[in-house]
């Protein structure tokens, strides 16, 4: 089937699952290659020392966080607390939700430093925190999931997403290729001639089975989805596994009825 538009929706969304995934790939590879097996247990001063050649996954002891300097409700929730090494630099750990400052600051805190953006860096002076020009500034992303595994797994999953994208193409013509094969099976089989009618069940019936458990499987996921911008998926899927099961069940009343539709 001779489809342009489609063709270059395969090429631009492969070509951009690629760019995009390859990208984030990158730099899960490179937090996984510099990151150790457990955090790295840091004085505040060294986690910003080894920070300064890219990100660190480290355990920050004995480090004076400022709990009257707490930050709240910048980037969606996210909670900001500041702290300063002996040289002056600043570090401020991020947290993804409300804290309770005292519980937070009894224990080391785990997570991802990095240089903190002059983007987040005005945000926080916005927000009332003071962070001077001259001292490096940077960020300490608290969580209890990042580390190596967890890049480990971001690039396991960006070269799946990138293998998609290079395979998107040459995907689609094996799908419309299988999709016509199959069109003209299920066709062939209404007008199958009588001596043939056995064959020609097994074929609608195999139709049916397949369009029953696609629909049932897309009725399982489809909840809120809506198609065209009107109807809800879930009818769709219902209406599926009707057609679906019916057809399996009774594929010559199907034939019957399709060649009686297509004017035979």
């Amino acid at each position: 089937m001779h489809d342009p538009f489609g063709k270059l929706v395969s090429l631009v969304g492969g070509a951009a699952l690629v760019a995009v995934f390859g990208t984030f790939g990158i730099d899960a590879w490179r937090d996984y290659r510099a990151f150790d097996d457990t955090p790295t247990r840091s004085t505040l001063l060294d986690a910003v020392e080894a920070s300064a050649s890219g990100r660190r996954w480290v355990s920050v002891e004995g480090a004076a966080f400022r709990c009257a300097q707490l930050v709240l409700n910048v980037e969606g929730g996210a909670a900001f607390l500041p702290a300063s090494a002996v040289d002056g630099s600043t570090v401020v750990a991020r947290f993804d939700r409300p804290i309770q400052c005292d519980a937070v600051i009894a224990r080391p805190l785990t997570g991802i430093i990095e240089p903190m953006t002059l983007e987040r860096a005005a945000d926080l002076r916005a927000a009332g925190l003071a962070l001077a020009d001259g001292p490096r500034l940077r960020t300490l992303n608290v969580c209890a999931s990042c580390g190596k595994s967890n890049a480990r797994l971001g690039v396991i999953l960006c070269s799946f997403f990138v293998l998609v994208g290079l395979l998107l193409y040459p995907l689609r013509r094996v799908y419309q290729s299988l999709r016509g094969r199959g069109a003209a099976a299920v066709l062939a089989a209404i007008h199958a001639p009588p001596q043939q009618a056995a064959q020609a069940n097994r074929v609608v019936r195999i139709w049916g089975g397949a369009t029953l458990v696609v629909g049932a499987a897309a009725f399982a996921v489809g909840e809120g989805w809506v198609a065209y911008g009107v109807v809800p998926l879930r009818w769709i899927c219902v209406a599926a596994v009707v057609l679906g099961g019916w057809t399996a069940a009774f594929p010559a009343a199907y034939r019957r009825l399709a060649a009686r539709a297509k004017g035979r």
